[in-house]
């Protein structure tokens, strides 16, 4: 059941236009031009609306992916002053670390490994986001 229409909406029309309109009304099927006019107007103003639903999520969409690109762009400033602190590390390691003889190899490889897994357990009891099952375990495998 369909609700009583009780608004009126005058439009003037050109002839031109109202043939035009008849014409289209015709060839759509429908029984009136009144009919075709109010379902042109209806699905205008549906368009109008997802057009104007279309372009906020674009702009949260747009919103979002500038704030990963920042995010991204801080990450990857990170990553390189991880980088060259690692590079300093190494060559001060490498310069101011004697090498070892072929008799005391043995015994270094073997603290160094011990040294090293209780490393590991260290760094792993200090996370609390889920990583430190994975320390345990890659401690657990060396």
């Amino acid at each position: 059941m369909s609700e009583k229409r009780t608004s009126l909406f005058t439009v003037r029309l050109t002839e031109t236009e109202r043939k035009r309109l008849t014409t289209a009304s015709q060839s759509a099927g429908y029984a009136t031009l009144a009919d075709y006019v109010r379902e042109s107007l209806m699905r205008d103003a549906t368009q109008t609306q997802l057009g104007t639903e279309l372009r906020q999520v674009e702009q949260r969409i747009a919103s979002t992916l500038a704030t990963y690109s920042g995010e991204i762009h801080r990450n990857r400033k990170l990553e390189m002053v991880n980088f060259a602190m690692l590079d300093q590390l190494a060559k001060v390691f490498f310069t101011y670390m004697p090498p070892l003889g072929a008799d005391a190899l043995p015994a270094a490889v073997a603290a160094g490994k011990d040294r090293y897994t209780r490393y590991l357990r260290s760094v792993g009891m200090g996370l609390a986001n889920g990583s430190k099952e994975s320390a345990q375990k890659l401690s657990e495998t060396l």
